[in-house]
């Protein structure tokens, strides 16, 4: 790490990876209803927990590049960024 504003990465990189960790949770979720009977048909239906699986995709895909620019700004710039607190 060359600029101290990009320890601003590393929250971006720490949510992606905990929304990853709960898209696989979800997915297994998923799978699992398909395997046997479901002891949470009535609060967590098939069709709710592929979409939270596909939206925390989206989200943690998103919030990873997110990361990826702002590990990336302060090297291509050779300058810190202008406000690390707008950056959070």
């Amino acid at each position: 790490m060359r600029y101290k504003s990009q320890s601003v990465a590393y929250w971006y990189f720490a949510v992606a990876m905990v929304l990853f960790g709960l898209q696989l949770v979800f997915g297994l979720l998923s799978a699992a209803k398909y395997l046997g009977p479901d002891p949470l048909l009535y609060i967590l239906p098939f069709d709710v927990t592929k979409v939270i699986h596909t939206n925390l995709l989206i989200v943690w895909v998103l919030t990873g590049f997110m990361g990826a620019t702002y590990w990336v700004i302060p090297d291509e710039s050779r300058t810190e960024l202008h406000s690390v607190k707008l950056a959070y």
